[in-house]
């Protein structure tokens, strides 16, 4: 057997190998087996619980020691390989979150997965890591600021059961300013964007109608799930209207924007995927109009102009302007 790591895919595996041949494991002699926390083995049986795997306690010579009965050791999983497909193409978008337990999750999955698969001669399987590919050259790689990533790897779960259970979390956030601060949140949403990752949360210092906060994870320094303390998520909570299809997380409030784009781009632009209410008009010359709403902050700024020639803005003006005034700022660096 390879030696044991403190990841969770393989602490997953080793436990759940155990309880299903039978064996009673008690928590305190796994961990240190595994080299880990008591805490972590005890959050390793929830997991497997949630995945299914049946298992039970008993009081055992004053300790509390975990089993499968041996009725209940069968679990069944119905997979496709579609499903393997899925999952390849979902681990390698998650690949930049190396070190939270988000690609563990999808390395489980995809375990699952080619195991339930493993007896089926289907030559479609062939060089299967071959055939699926994801490349992201320009997103942003996820890098926790903890300086152990051991304990950053416990802090993200704390986080995500925070999430998926409805609990209050404590973190210990790094602001932009360089300043450590500890806040009390209830967490809404998580959000993978451009190759960050952010929770949306309240914090409980919040006035009443304030709009939740956004932090980035890269900066929670720690993170405690307070498992004694629930919150309920509001029923008018939408993520979906909170962030800005156009505009992001950078601040700033919706506008009317008009931009003009070229005939080389207009079928490009005619199939690109646009906010509700969004208008389309295709001119005479093979040009296409568009007219949105947006924030027009520095993150849709750098989207039009990425566009170069091929895009003119029709207004608002104060962004006509900001365009142009960069333009002559790019030419005086090469001047």
């Amino acid at each position: 057997m390879k030696p044991m790591t403190h990841k969770k895919t393989v602490r997953l595996e080793w436990l759940k190998e155990r309880l299903l041949s039978g064996v009673r494991v008690y928590p305190p002699d796994a961990a240190r087996e595994l080299g880990v926390s008591l805490r972590s083995i005890q959050r390793d049986l929830l997991d497997l619980q949630e995945l299914g795997v049946p298992w039970r306690e008993a009081q055992v010579e004053g300790r509390t020691m975990y089993f499968v009965e041996r009725a209940d050791a069968r679990v069944t999983m119905d997979f496709r390989l579609e499903d393997l497909i899925v999952t390849h193409f979902a681990l390698g978008m998650l690949r930049r979150y190396a070190g939270t337990r988000l690609d563990d999750y999808v390395a489980q999955t995809i375990g699952r997965v080619e195991d339930r698969l493993g007896n089926k001669a289907d030559p479609r399987r062939t060089a299967l890591a071959r055939k699926l590919m994801v490349r992201q050259p320009f997103a942003r790689a996820f890098e926790s600021r903890g300086d152990d990533p051991a304990q950053a790897e416990e802090d993200f779960g704390d986080l995500l059961e925070g999430l998926l259970r409805q609990r209050k979390l404590a973190i210990e956030y790094l602001n932009m300013a360089g300043a450590r601060k500890r806040h009390i949140v209830c967490p809404y949403t998580l959000l993978s964007y451009k190759g960050g990752l952010y929770l949306i949360a309240r914090d409980d210092q919040q006035a009443a109608g304030e709009d939740p906060r956004v932090y980035a994870v890269e900066r929670i320094l720690g993170c405690d799930r307070l498992k004694d303390e629930a919150f309920a998520l509001p029923s008018d909570w939408d993520p979906e209207a909170f962030i800005p299809f156009w505009g992001g997380l950078l601040p700033g409030e919706p506008e009317t924007v008009r931009l003009r784009f070229s005939p080389k781009l207009a079928d490009y632009v005619l199939h690109l995927q646009v906010p509700p209410g969004t208008k389309r008009t295709t001119r005479r010359d093979g040009s296409l109009d568009l007219t949105t709403k947006a924030v027009c902050n520095e993150e849709f700024f750098t989207w039009v102009l990425g566009f170069g020639t091929a895009v003119r803005v029709l207004e608002p003006a104060h962004l006509r302007d900001a365009l142009v005034a960069r333009a002559r700022e790019m030419i005086g660096l090469y001047s």
